[in-house]
C-alpha cells in the first residue's frame, strides 16, 4: 500500500500542492533500511576525474531501471569531506543518492579535494574552485545519462548550496539548483548568529554568548582584513580565562592553564580559517549571486537549524529570488534529521535517517522541473 503525502511549495506567492508519492516497503534497499551500507542492485560505480589539481575520486549512482529521469551533482558544506558526506555516522550523500536513485534520478559525489582519494587541498582552494568541480562532475554525468534524455542539476548542502550556486551561474544553463540549509545571506552573519543560537541551546549564561559571539565577531574582522591573524592570540587567551574563571577555584592556575589553552585553540581556528577556502566563503555575497541563476531553485530548511536559521536566512531569499520554491521542516536540524534542539552535540544520538517527507519532496520536484 502506498502512502501519499501532501507538501506545500511556495512559488511565486502561490501555495502550490505537489502530491508526492514515498514507497515505504518497495523501494531500493539502501533507502527502505536506511544504515545499510551498500545498495544490492550494484547500479554504483567508483570514478576518477581529472580536475585543475589533480583527480576528483567519487561514486556514480543510477537508477536501477530506465529511463533516467535527471541528473544531480551532489556538494557537501564546510570541512574536508569524504563522498558520502558522514555526519557522526550519518551517511548523508549516500543516502539522498540512494533516494533519488529510487525514483529514476541519477547522482554523483565526490570526495572534497586534498580527502579521501582525490587530489589537492580543500584549504588552498575557493569556492569558485569547488564550483569548478561541480561543473567536471556535471559534465561527466550529462555524458553518463544523455542517451537517455536526463538534465543535470545541482544539490548543495550548507556551504554547498553557496558553490552549486556558483556552479549554476558559471554554467548558465543549469534546469535547477537545490539548496538544502543553504545560506541567504553573508556567511559572517550567519556564522554570527550560529554562535549565539548553538551557545544558547547549551545552556551557556548571557555573558558568556556575548563572549563567544565578540570572539567570532572579531576573528572576522580581522580574516577579512588584512591585519595580521597573530593579533588575535591575546583573544583568545583572554576568552579561556574568562570561561575557566567561573569554573576554577585556583584562579592563578586557571590563568596559568589558560594561556596555553589560548594557544592551541588558536592555532586549531586559524588552521580552518586562515585560508583561501574560508576567505572565499567570507566574500560570497547571495544577494550578487541567487538573483542572477537562470534555472528553477527549490531551498529546503530546517525548523531547528542553529547553523543557517531559518528566520533570517528564508526572509532574504524570498526578497533575493520571489520566485523560489520553498519548503520547511519544523522539527529538521541542519542535517535534515529529525531533531529536539539542533545543537551539534545532539547529532551522534539522532536515528541515522532524513526527517519524513524530505527525500520524495526533492525527487518530486527535481522530476517535475525535467519532466
Amino acid at each position: 500500500m502506498m502512502q501519499r503525502n501532501i507538501f506545500f511549495l511556495t512559488s511565486s506567492n502561490t501555495d502550490t500542492i505537489v502530491s508526492l508519492t514515498q514507497h515505504p516497503r518497495k523501494t531500493v534497499p539502501g533507502v527502505q533500511k536506511q544504515e545499510r551500507q551498500r545498495m544490492s542492485t550494484g547500479l554504483e560505480r567508483d570514478i576518477v576525474l581529472p580536475n585543475a589539481r589533480g583527480v576528483l575520486a567519487g561514486t556514480l549512482t543510477l537508477p536501477p531501471a530506465v529511463p533516467v529521469r535527471a541528473g544531480v551533482v551532489l556538494l557537501s558544506g564546510s570541512g574536508a569531506r569524504t563522498r558520502d558526506y558522514t555526519i557522526s555516522g550519518f551517511p548523508m550523500f549516500r543516502l539522498l543518492a540512494y533516494g533519488l536513485a529510487a525514483e529514476g534520478i541519477a547522482s554523483i559525489r565526490c570526495d572534497d579535494r586534498g580527502t579521501g582519494s582525490s587530489e589537492g587541498s580543500m584549504h588552498a582552494s575557493t569556492l569558485g574552485d569547488f564550483a569548478d568541480d561541480a561543473l567536471t562532475m556535471r559534465d561527466f554525468l550529462r555524458r553518463e545519462i544523455a542517451p537517455e534524455g536526463g538534465t543535470v542539476g545541482f544539490i548543495g548542502h550548507s556551504e554547498g548550496a553557496a558553490v552549486a550556486a556558483l556552479a549554476a551561474l558559471k554554467a548558465l544553463d543549469a534546469p535547477f539548483v537545490v539548496m538544502l540549509a543553504g545560506p541567504c545571506i553573508p556567511a559572517a552573519a550567519n556564522i554570527l548568529a550560529q554562535t549565539e543560537r548553538i551557545a544558547r541551546a547549551n545552556g551557556f549564561t548571557e555573558e558568556r554568548v556575548a563572549r563567544e559571539r565578540d570572539l567570532v565577531d572579531r576573528v572576522l574582522r580581522v580574516i577579512s582584513s588584512s591585519l595580521p591573524t597573530d593579533t588575535l592570540r591575546r583573544d583568545f587567551r583572554r576568552k579561556a580565562a574568562l570561561d575557566a574563571a567561573g569554573e576554577w577555584e585556583d584562579a592563578r592556575r586557571a590563568l596559568s592553564d589558560t594561556d596555553r589553552l589560548g594557544d592551541v585553540v588558536f592555532r586549531q581556528w586559524m588552521k580552518d580559517l586562515d585560508t583561501p577556502w574560508f576567505r572565499s566563503l567570507l566574500a560570497f555575497r547571495p544577494d550578487e549571486v541567487l538573483p542572477l541563476i537562470r534555472g528553477s531553485l527549490l531551498a529546503l530548511f530546517g525548523g531547528r537549524d542553529l547553523h543557517v536559521p531559518l528566520e533570517i536566512n528564508l526572509p532574504a531569499l524570498k526578497q533575493l529570488r520571489p520566485d523560489a520554491w520553498t519548503h520547511v521542516f519544523p522539527e529538521a536540524n541542519h542535517f535534515f534529521q529529525e531533531a529536539h534542539i539542533g545543537t551539534p552535540a545532539e547529532v551522534p544520538s539522532l536515528p541515522k535517517r532524513f526527517v519524513e517527507g524530505f527525500l520524495p519532496c526533492i525527487a518530486s520536484w527535481v522530476k517535475a522541473r525535467t519532466a
